[in-house]
């Protein structure tokens, strides 16, 4: 009588194990992805580069007169 799990080849449990390594291949990509994003956003921050594309949106999309800096400023 035969125990189980003792007939299969070696061949068998190698093909399985494919599976894993393109899971890990994507998932490391996007944790990569996401690294490299996080660090030029925050390169972006500490240059200014953000705070001052803030301040020119905001002088341009401010109103000519009260009632338009009003809904601008609600609507935001």
């Amino acid at each position: 009588m035969r125990k189980p799990g003792k007939g299969r080849s070696p061949r068998i449990l190698f093909e399985c194990g494919g599976q894993s390594t393109v899971e890990y291949a994507i998932v490391l990509g996007a944790f990569l992805a996401m690294v490299v994003a996080l660090a030029a956003i925050a390169r972006a921050v500490g240059s200014g580069v953000v705070a001052n594309e803030a301040v020119e949106a905001a002088s341009h999309s401010a109103g000519e007169t009260f009632l338009g800096t009003l809904q601008d400023a609600l609507l935001y």
